[in-house]
């Protein structure tokens, strides 16, 4: 229940105009597949404005060329979102990005991995730009959740999955 109710809570802040600077990253592996996801939600004019600071470019997120747009969002989250899995560093590949009721989601993909017993997560986002930024982290295993919050200076998080 507490998970639906974060959810539900998340979903109304990123739908209306914004007291708080909040992004949420999962990061979900399926053995079955062999494949980890991973997906970026952001309010849209807080990446917009983000882009545009580190881009020095005027970038319209919500109207503008979606394929611009595409390659600076992979590029920025790049930049500011790293994972390993068993210490090795792993490099998603950007499968795209949709909008949302105000909040920009961006999606990635890792094919072909064996099952990590460890991830640990980098993760500045947005921090440049807003240093109340909160980042939500959620790393999943086959249905087994970690989650954190991270908030300035707190930039790494280390989920283990199958020790004692």
């Amino acid at each position: 229940m507490p998970y639906l109710l974060c959810q539900y809570l998340l979903t109304w802040m990123f739908a209306f105009s914004h007291p708080y600077y909040i992004s949420v990253t999962e990061i979900e592996y399926r053995s079955s597949d062999k494949e980890m996801g991973v997906s970026c939600k952001f309010f849209a004019d807080d990446i917009e404005a983000a882009l545009k600071t580190s881009s020095k470019r005027n970038v319209d997120i919500l109207k503008g060329n979606k394929d611009e747009n595409g390659k600076l969002l992979s590029s920025y989250i790049n930049r500011h979102l790293t994972i390993q899995a068993d210490g090795r560093p792993i490099g998603p590949t950007y499968l795209g990005y949709e909008i949302d009721q105000g909040a920009v989601w961006v999606y990635f993909s890792v094919k072909d991995l064996k099952k990590p017993g460890t991830i640990k997560v980098f993760n500045d986002l947005l921090y440049e730009y807003r240093k109340e930024e909160i980042n939500m982290v959620h790393v999943i295993m086959d249905g087994d959740r970690r989650s954190t919050k991270l908030s300035e200076p707190e930039t790494s998080f280390e989920a283990r999955f199958g020790f004692p």
